[in-house]
């Protein structure tokens, strides 16, 4: 997919001028996603350089997605390109708290006020206390049936039970096709890996 490669070919005869490529995500049919950064060449350096980033779907043609993305990315990590196995691609630029959903028979959709973590095979946006499922948000708390996502059993219970579950951008990190959530529970004053099974949230 380097200099020269169709990948590239495709890109360029769409008018860019390339200065970085990043994948990001692939999912079981090949197809992938990432970002481009596209430029101008500047006299002076005798380079080209960045002036506008956006990201990409690819599936042996190129497909430009229409979210503007900063090309002063602080951390990579900070911004979510993925893909599910349906060839829908969630999308959340960095600093926004919007996430995009973007298919080439849907084209693009906008989740408001959600800064989505991941996406599944159903379309299911994970968040960091909540989910998004056909366009409707759901609290953690209401998936689960309980009044406080922070305040779910007694302190050093003798049942090992979650007292509660971490929100956050490292504490909420997949969803998967049955709806569970893997994600932090907090249990005797220390910090667990455990897996959420809320009910009924398949669309």
């Amino acid at each position: 997919m380097g200099i020269g490669s169709e990948f590239v070919k495709q890109i360029e005869s769409c008018g860019y001028n390339l200065t970085n490529i990043q994948l990001k995500s692939i999912n079981n049919s090949g197809h992938i996603v990432g970002y481009l950064t596209c430029g101008k060449y500047n006299e002076k350096t005798k380079k080209y350089v960045g002036i506008e980033s956006f990201p990409f779907y690819w599936d042996g043609t190129i497909h430009i997605i229409p979210v503007a993305l900063s090309i002063n990315f602080p951390r990579e990590d900070d911004f979510k390109i993925k893909i599910n196995n349906n060839g829908s691609v969630l999308i959340v630029p960095y600093g926004d708290t919007t996430s995009y959903i973007w298919s080439k028979e849907n084209g693009l959709k906008i989740i408001s006020d959600l800064e989505g973590k991941a996406i599944n095979d159903l379309n299911v946006v994970l968040g960091h206390n909540s989910i998004c499922v056909d366009n409707k948000t759901i609290a953690f708390s209401e998936l689960l049936g309980i009044n406080d996502i922070y305040d779910m059993a007694p302190p050093y219970s003798d049942t090992f039970s979650i007292e509660r579950i971490a929100i956050g951008r490292e504490a909420v990190l997949e969803i998967n096709n049955k709806g569970q959530i893997f994600c932090m529970g907090y249990m005797w004053g220390v910090w667990y890996p455990c897996i959420l099974n809320p009910k009924g949230i398949s669309p």
